[in-house]
């Protein structure tokens, strides 16, 4: 695998990008009149560089918007820019010849309005719930890389007056991994078709937050004799079964956790007729995605454990569930 370079200019074009996303960039209500319909990150008029680039100076943007044929300048306007400085305080490579993984500590100083930080503040947060969890992909000298992402506070350092007005010096921290593009965690979904919240009568696949997740195929096989040589034999596979085991907290307000625990309790409890309790074989619909691929499987239960100990106090759920068809009256 080719070693990639990584630099502080690096880091600036990963964070832009991240910054850029439209979800994110959101229109706001601030109560204010020039911040009326425009979105988050147009309101606070960013422009990054690194020690090796300089931002561009007022007249050289007024100089620009002159030869792009502007009919007025309004210079103040120009000056309600805020800047942020890229720097790259550590990079670590781990130590393979076979495995490409950096990580990377850096930091973001913004210089802006005074009035602004506290949409900087939201901002910084808001990118951190949308990233949470997740691996993105990117591109670096032409290989491709999986990349993690999280940002520290917003942490206030000196006001003062400028020419821009009453101004702040904020820093934020930004942590990074670099890792191999390899199939993770966050690139796997696990759906089940069950009862909507406000309506028990109405089905729809709903997502089940699990913290571990196995997927097996069992094959059933005959040995064949071959017949030039009847001591040698071949393996000849006439079925298989995909066995998928799950393992969730129990999750009070999600419907699929609360769908499987009940069927579970319910199933040799003698307090619920007969015709209440659900089949030994009843199926349930599975969407399992993995990248961009979904899956959708008949899965029956084949051993469900509820577990809650003392210590952490926390109900867990180990669910193997296998492929299959429901040959019960229900």
């Amino acid at each position: 695998m080719a070693k990639v370079m990584f630099t502080a200019d690096t880091l600036m074009t990963i964070i832009k990008a991240v910054f850029a996303d439209d979800d994110l960039n959101t229109v706001i209500d601030t109560g204010r009149e020039e911040w009326k319909n425009k979105k988050l990150f147009d309101i606070l008029n960013v422009d990054y560089y690194t020690h090796k680039h300089t931002v561009e100076s007022t007249e050289e943007i007024q100089n620009e918007l002159i030869a792009q044929g502007a009919e007025e300048i309004d210079g103040l306007a120009v000056l309600k820019r805020s800047f942020c400085l890229v720097s790259l305080n550590k990079m670590q490579r781990l130590w393979s010849k076979d495995t490409d993984q950096i990580s990377i500590e850096g930091t973001l100083q913004f210089w802006l309005q005074a009035e602004k930080s506290k949409l900087l503040e939201a901002f910084i947060e808001a990118v951190n719930i949308a990233i949470c969890g997740e691996k993105f992909t990117i591109e670096l000298q032409g290989e491709r890389r999986r990349a993690t992402l999280f940002f520290g506070n917003v942490i206030p350092n000196v006001e003062g007056q400028t020419e821009i007005g009453e101004s702040a010096l904020a820093t934020v921290s930004v942590d990074m991994m670099i890792t191999p593009n390899i199939v993770c965690y966050s690139d796997y979904g696990i759906k089940f078709l069950a009862p909507k919240e406000n309506n028990e009568n109405e089905l729809e696949f709903q997502s089940l937050p699990i913290t571990n997740i196995q997927i097996g195929e069992m094959m059933t096989g005959k040995a064949v004799p071959f017949a030039k040589d009847t001591r040698m034999s071949n393996q000849m596979n006439l079925s298989n079964s995909m066995v998928v085991t799950l393992v969730f907290e129990g999750n009070a307000d999600n419907q699929v956790v609360k769908m499987f625990v009940k069927d579970k309790l319910s199933r040799a409890a003698t307090n619920i007729p007969d015709n209440e309790k659900p089949d030994n074989n009843k199926i349930y619909p599975m969407k399992l995605t993995r990248l961009s691929d979904d899956y959708v499987y008949s899965m029956k239960v084949q051993d469900h454990k509820i577990s809650v100990n003392n210590d952490t106090g926390v109900e867990i759920n180990t669910l193997s569930l296998t492929t299959g068809e429901n040959y019960g009256t229900t």
